[in-house]
């Protein structure tokens, strides 16, 4: 049940009181958003925005390029292989590019540019696992190897990179702390301007690489032009994007598995997770480029440009069914151990901007909920390669996530505005969502079947806020939210908040029913937080089992539900008592 205000005069404190949650979902993550009316409004809310936007071409977060630049984007969950939502738009002149699709649908192929780094830490994992992040990467690629033993980085490290202390978990994390590119991006010798015109020293012939943007490099070249850059940071020092720490992965990868990398990535795409249309490069058939995006024809639009041994960065295919596809099984673990999703799905690495983190693959952006002013990861990768740009984007706290996909002349710009966009609309009303389910599935009075046995607690959602709240808890005819002001708060007789939150422990039986773990947190609410790096008051995760009653903790609360997802009990750990839901 919803509590919903009653009394107009409350204090200003009471109005301001937010509950210090623990970090991670407030809420179950919703079951049954295609039928949620929050989510439904969302969806209808959107659909009126973007047309507005391509219609101005504007859009709160600057201009929007919808004359030149086709896109199409998803919303999915982890609860449904259809997509929850989809918009599609074709840019005008998309129909007379000559090649390709003439308008685009769920199925067209774009290129995802560095949205195929994910793809590869994506394919490491599900070959090899991260058992070998620790490894130094000269353990398995011979060429840093011999780099590492005539280069002398411990007395001069400014000079050479100190390739023994490089891993592969830091290569795939950009927390390597080597440069971007090789020759193929960057290297300015590869164009022909007279560099010395703009203050550039003349170099020697041997300073200049001899392949790159115009003669893809080999192997053997790569590492004769790469191996003794100087670096940019010691290893494990601060995030540094880079696109070759991905050729270098997938080198070493083929030498733990065996396998050339490309054999890998379609093991991982084609084979394991069935997708057609996902690949490194542009397979043998006709069918292929027949479906692909190609706003300015082949000859002007990249489309078929290939980075040779540098593919495994960012020039593979996909579309947005498929890349939801790929973002679906990484939520749900389809090929990876739990356990191991878990490690992978977390920040290694922090950038300047204070919402934006590194992680093996992902870029993590922190949203800040309006209402709840709850923070919540979402783990993104996204990839600009010429006129393509794409975006993917996960919610593991609550289950869904999108997939955007451009093509056209500000491809970038648009594919940015559009995933702030579905973040600003979407990630409320998932949680709103969510909210109901719980409101539904959880809410209520439990109580002690054995009429003698004066025990109950009741629960409700609070809009605006997270968790579920317990307004009353008897066990055996005592209170026990004053018990909790004295034994958790250290406060006796003072107004005690009691909020439960679940926790990602499920144990399933055999009828299809499940038991669900919730931990709780105790906070009285009168009680002002004044912030500040030492004196900010919400330390829930510091205070987690803190009251242990033979084993069992006061905090633990663990559900017994049904298979259509509502609880039938609920059991008081600390309290032993089981109590049925009424």
């Amino acid at each position: 049940m919803f509590i919903l205000p009653v009394i107009l005069l409350l204090t200003r404190a009471a109005n301001a009181f937010q509950p210090c949650s623990i970090f991670g979902p407030g809420f179950t993550a919703p079951h049954n958003l295609s039928v949620s009316p929050a989510f439904k409004e969302a969806s209808d809310n959107f659909t009126s925005l973007i047309e507005s936007v391509i219609s101005s071409s504007k859009s709160r977060y600057g201009q929007f390029d919808s004359n030149t630049t086709t896109f199409s984007l998803q919303v999915f969950s982890t609860s449904t292989d259809p997509p929850l939502y989809e918009f599609h738009h074709t840019a005008p002149g998309l129909e007379y590019s000559g090649t390709g699709v003439r308008e685009v649908n769920s199925d067209s192929i774009y290129r995802i540019g560095s949205v195929t780094k994910l793809l590869t830490v994506y394919s490491f994992l599900n070959t090899a696992g991260d058992a070998n992040f620790h490894d130094p990467v000269t353990r398995w690629v011979p060429e840093l190897r011999a780099a590492a033993s005539s280069n002398n980085s411990t007395e001069d490290p400014v000079e050479y990179v100190a390739w023994n202390d490089v891993t592969l978990g830091q290569l795939a994390a950009q927390m390597a702390g080597i440069g971007r590119d090789g020759s193929l991006q960057g290297e300015i010798t590869q164009e022909t301007l007279n560099w010395t015109g703009y203050g550039f020293p003349p170099l020697e012939s041997s300073s200049i690489p001899t392949c790159g943007a115009v003669k893809l490099c080999n192997r053997t070249e790569f590492f004769e032009i790469f191996s003794d850059r100087p670096p940019v940071y010691l290893p494990s020092t601060t995030p540094v994007y880079s696109n070759v720490a991905f050729q270098i992965l997938a080198y070493a990868l083929e030498e733990i598995v065996g396998q050339p990398f490309p054999d890998i990535f379609e093991q991982t795409m084609r084979k394991d997770l069935g997708l057609t249309r996902t690949a490194l490069s542009i397979p043998a058939n006709d069918t292929f480029t027949a479906n692909g995006v190609i706003p300015l024809g082949l000859a002007n639009s990249g489309w078929a440009f290939d980075g040779g041994d540098e593919n495994p960065a960012g020039t593979a295919y996909s579309t947005a069914n498929e890349l939801s596809s790929i973002g679906r099984s990484i939520l749900r673990s389809s090929l990876l151990p739990p356990a191991l999703t878990l490690r992978w799905m977390k920040p290694v690495g922090r950038t300047a901007d204070p919402n934006l983190l590194a992680g093996a693959g992902f870029e993590i952006l922190t949203f800040t909920d309006p209402s709840t002013k709850q923070i919540t990861d979402l783990y993104t990768k996204s990839g600009n390669l010429g006129i393509y740009s794409s975006l993917l984007i996960l919610s593991p706290d609550y289950d869904f996530g999108f997939t955007i996909m451009s093509a056209g002349l500000n491809n970038l710009d648009t594919a940015q505005a559009i995933g702030q966009l579905l973040v600003d609309h979407f990630v409320p009303a998932v949680v709103n969502a969510a909210r109901a389910e719980a409101d539904s599935n959880y809410a209520g009075t439990y109580s002690s079947p054995d009429p003698a046995l004066n025990s109950s607690i009741n629960l409700s959602t609070i809009p605006s806020q997270l968790g579920l709240s317990i307004t009353s808890w008897i066990s055996n005819g005592t209170d026990m939210l004053a018990v909790s002001a004295e034994l958790v708060l250290r406060s006796p007789g003072s107004p005690v908040t009691v909020t439960l939150y679940p926790t990602n422990l499920k144990s399933q039986a055999s009828d299809g029913s499940y038991q669900r773990q919730f931990r709780a947190t105790f906070e009285d609410p009168t009680v002002e937080n004044p912030g500040g790096l030492f004196t900010n008051k919400c330390q829930s995760w510091v205070f987690m089992e803190e009251i242990v009653y033979g084993r069992l903790a006061l905090d633990e609360f663990v559900f017994t539900v049904e298979k259509g997802g509502s609880a039938r009990s609920l059991v008081s750990s600390a309290l032993r008592e089981v109590l049925s839901r009424q």
